[in-house]
């Protein structure tokens, strides 16, 4: 699993929107979705490596990488 970290995210074409040409729901769904892959490879990486946690249940928490 270590080595998925390093290989580059490829994303099918079929996902891959021009930006430019949405509005409305269809942009929030496209932010939605790139937000999800962000989330998801954060959490990925930091089930492997060092990661520092902002904040708390109450108010919500940041997962990050430490460099």
């Amino acid at each position: 699993m270590q080595t998925a970290l390093f290989d580059p995210l490829t994303i099918p074409n079929e996902l891959k929107l021009d930006i430019e040409t949405l509005n409305g729901r269809s942009l929030k769904a496209q932010e939605d979705f790139l937000d999800s892959l962000v989330c998801a490879y954060t959490l990925l990486y930091c089930s492997q490596h060092d990661c520092c946690c902002f904040g708390n249940d109450t108010v919500g928490k940041l997962l990050t990488p430490m460099l």
